[in-house]
């Protein structure tokens, strides 16, 4: 890679991460209103969220973040029937809240292996 690709998807990079606080917020009010509503429409504003950083994520470098949705979006497409899963599906936003916050925090201590038993 060449010195002006290698710095552009550097800033991409730290882009990313400055932006990832919105995004947290984003889930975690998405989060607040399923909590309170259990409405579909709160529930598919979650699913779409985890979603949108899934995609995003590894296109920017951040593959941890799109390995974390990915299988947090996969758990919550199996709770489709979201009426008998709410417990579930709080609990495991709650971890991949957790595992997000650390991520933004220090990005170099989040491998693959933090994802062990996630669900």
């Amino acid at each position: 890679m060449n010195d002006d690709r290698k710095k552009l998807y550097e800033e991409l990079y730290k882009d990313y991460l400055e932006q990832l606080p919105e995004k947290l917020s984003t889930i975690e009010n998405y989060y607040t209103e399923f909590e309170q509503s259990k409405s579909e429409k709160s529930y598919n504003n979650l699913v779409r969220i985890i979603h949108s950083i899934k995609g995003s994520g590894g296109s920017y470098g951040h593959h941890f973040l799109t390995s974390l949705c990915n299988l947090w979006e996969l758990k919550l497409n199996d709770w489709s029937q979201f009426n008998d899963h709410y417990q579930e599906i709080l609990d495991l936003s709650i971890k991949g809240l957790e595992l997000m916050r650390k991520y933004k925090t220090d990005p170099s201590s989040c491998s693959d292996s933090l994802l062990v038993g996630f669900e």
